[in-house]
This record gives structure tokens, C-alpha cells and sequence, in this order.
């Protein structure tokens, strides 16, 4: 019997990050392993201590007889079965490098297999607009750009040190796969488009009554939702729409760190504006349903989940950023912007305010799904077939 090892310890929730589409990967991933392979192959899911699951999706992995359950502080600490493979499916950062290497020396036996899906912690060099996210502290910002300065010479290292030691990488977008080859052209990288294929969860009858726009996950700087806010004011401002503005992921507190922005008054749009913070599984693919469309202005992405949910779960198309990955995720069905450029963001808004412009492009969606399903299907099952060869 051969052993697999999959490492939930980076894909769960935390208090700073309560969802990512990593950690939406890795569920995926998991969720169709049930039922294959299960007489020959033995599949060990390794969780972080003290890990509760919240949602419907990780309560029915952790209760699911296809999986046994360990929990560790670390990838180290766990003693593997040998021959097995380990599974990394969220690779990022300097303790994950460091680890490949001490379990490589420790287990001659043990292949790591991994997922990049971005190389963002090397290639995204701020924004002029970054300061508007926290307090300004000059101990904090000399601490940052310590980490910063540690990341690009140490983390570099280590992070090529380890990708030479995995025995297969996969990633989810060909922006990802040029990124990562030019940073270490050695290694053997296969590319597997990001599915969606987990059950969508029961829906309660909503109270969604206004017509509103959706903006999710707006907590990081990258997400580009303070130049995104700022195209809306002057949307509303021009064109005195009655739509709202929803966003998920953050608390009313950023938006009053914003307003320290001189071309942003959060006290114009308060009343246009909703703020979500976290919701579940079930909220987000309701708000897809319900919205008119989302806005996806991020400036760095390894692929652009919620374009594709949005897409799946609501036939719903988006304003989107012409940058990174995005543009592989949907092609001409959404409308691309330049999230460098308010100017650019707002033309979306006024471009999507003609009711034939968004007809056309929410058409477009619909007449894709099949498609979409094909090559979703298709990668996951290719994805399987590298993944157990």
C-alpha cells in the first residue's frame, strides 16, 4: 500500500486570512480523491493543532472514512510512512522551502510533490497606495522592510534549494509556469488549470433585495480595492446609480484608514457601500447568484478563483484586471481594465452602466459554461493522472 500525505497545515482558516483561494484549491483536490484509488493507496490528511472545522466543506473532509487525520504543528514533526508522497498543495514562503529541504535529508524515501501557485512574495514590489492599508509605525515599517530585504536574498536561496528537490510541481496558470520558470528553468513544472468541481452547498432563501456589484476579498493591498473605491465615488458621482457597492473580506475600519487618501471620501459612498467581512461557503456563491456583476481589479494573481465562481456558481461576468493570470481564466467574457489606472476602473464601471454592454457580456458567460465544465473536467482528471503516475 502506498501512503499520501496531504498538508492542510497553510489551507486552513486563520484569524488574519479566514479565506483564500488556495485553500479553496486544496479542498477541491481532496473532495475528488474520495472514492479513488482507496483499496491500494492510504490518504493521510495532515492539520495544524488545534484546528476546529466551521464549514459545511471542512467538517465533511475531516468526517470523511476516505482520509485519515493527523494534526502537527508542522510538516516536520510528522513521522511518514516510507515509500509515500507527500502533497503540498499550497507552496509559499520560507518555512515551506526550508522544510522540503530538512525532510528531503531526513527521508530518502518520501517524494514531495507540490503546488506553486504564484511566486507573488518575489514579484510584487508594493504600491504607492499600500500605506493607506495600516498605521503608519516606523518600528513596523523598518520590521517589513527587514523581511522584505531577509525574503529576497535567504528566501530566494531556499526557495530554489527546495523547488530542485521536488519530485513534481504543478501550478494552475501558464503566468505561473513563465514566472516560475524564469526563476529556476530547471525544474520539471506541469501546468493544470484551477477546477471547481466540490458540491455547491444547500442555499437558504436570501434577503438580498437591492441590486448591488460585488467586490470580494478587498483586505490585501494587491487586491487593489482603495483605487477601485475611488473609480466608484466618481462612477456615483457622474452617473448617480442606485446599485450598491458589496465587499467581502474586510471591516469598516479599513475603509476609514482609506479616507486619509485625498482623492477618496468613504462619507460620500457610506450609504452605497456594504461591508460582509468573512462569509461562508454558501453566502459567497449566494451573493455570486444575486450580484450584477463582480469587480476582480487585482494587480497580482497565480489564477483568479472568484472569476471562475462567479462565472460557475452565478453566469455572472466582471469587470477584471488586464494583468497576471486573469486574463487566462475567462477569456473575452469579462471586460478588462488596468488596475494601475483609476481612469481605466472606471471606464468599466461606465462601460457595464449601458444595459447592452453587460446583456452581451453575461451572454458570453452563458454560452461558455459547457466549456468552461470540459476544461475543468479535463484538467482535474489530467491533474490525477500525473499525480498517481
Amino acid at each position: 500500500m502506498k501512503f499520501f500525505y496531504i498538508d492542510f497545515t497553510l489551507s486552513v482558516p486563520t484569524p488574519q486570512q479566514k479565506y483564500h483561494g488556495g485553500g479553496n484549491y486544496t479542498k477541491n483536490i481532496v473532495l475528488n480523491l474520495i472514492g479513488k484509488k482507496e483499496k491500494e493507496n492510504k490518504f493521510i490528511l495532515i492539520f495544524p493543532n488545534g484546528f476546529k472545522p466551521k464549514s459545511d466543506v471542512d467538517k465533511e473532509i475531516i468526517n470523511s472514512k476516505s482520509f485519515d487525520i493527523i494534526y502537527a504543528d508542522s510538516i516536520v514533526d510528522v513521522e511518514y510512512k516510507t515509500p509515500a508522497v507527500l502533497f503540498i498543495p499550497l507552496f509559499f514562503g520560507f518555512r515551506c522551502y526550508k522544510n522540503v529541504v530538512i525532510l528531503k535529508n531526513k527521508y530518502s524515501l518520501l517524494k514531495i510533490y507540490a503546488t506553486i501557485h504564484d511566486l507573488r512574495n518575489f514579484d510584487y514590489h508594493g504600491d504607492k497606495f499600500e500605506k493607506y492599508y495600516n498605521d503608519f509605525h516606523l518600528k513596523e515599517f523598518i520590521k517589513k522592510k527587514l523581511k522584505r530585504l531577509f525574503l529576497l536574498s535567504v528566501g530566494k536561496f531556499y526557495a530554489k534549494k527546495a523547488f530542485l528537490l521536488l519530485d513534481k510541481i504543478f501550478t494552475v496558470s501558464n503566468y505561473s509556469m513563465q514566472q516560475i520558470l524564469s526563476f529556476c528553468p530547471e525544474v520539471n513544472i506541469q501546468l493544470y488549470y484551477q477546477s471547481i468541481i466540490f458540491r455547491e452547498p444547500p442555499i437558504k432563501e436570501d434577503n438580498f433585495k437591492e441590486d448591488f456589484l460585488l467586490f470580494v476579498s478587498g483586505n490585501r493591498p494587491d487586491k487593489n480595492l482603495l483605487r477601485t473605491l475611488i473609480a466608484y465615488q466618481s462612477y456615483c458621482n457622474n452617473y448617480h446609480p442606485n446599485v450598491k457597492l458589496y465587499i467581502t473580506g474586510i471591516e469598516e475600519k479599513l475603509l476609514e484608514k482609506f479616507s486619509r487618501c485625498k482623492n477618496f471620501d468613504y462619507n460620500k459612498i457610506r450609504n452605497n457601500i456594504k461591508i460582509l467581512n468573512y462569509v461562508s461557503d454558501s453566502q459567497l456563491i449566494l451573493l455570486y447568484k444575486k450580484c450584477r456583476y463582480l469587480i476582480y481589479t487585482s494587480q497580482s494573481e497565480g489564477f483568479g478563483l472568484p472569476l471562475l465562481e462567479a462565472a460557475i456558481y452565478g453566469g455572472k461576468t466582471a469587470i477584471a484586471s488586464n494583468r497576471t493570470s486573469i486574463p487566462e481564466v475567462l477569456g473575452s467574457s469579462v471586460f478588462y481594465v488596468s488596475p494601475n489606472s483609476i481612469k481605466s476602473i472606471y471606464s468599466g464601471f461606465v462601460f457595464f452602466h449601458k444595459a447592452t454592454n453587460l446583456e452581451d457580456y453575461t451572454k458570453r458567460i452563458t454560452n461558455s459554461i459547457e466549456n468552461i465544465n470540459e476544461k475543468m473536467y479535463y484538467n482535474l482528471n489530467a491533474f490525477f493522472n500525473d499525480f498517481f503516475n
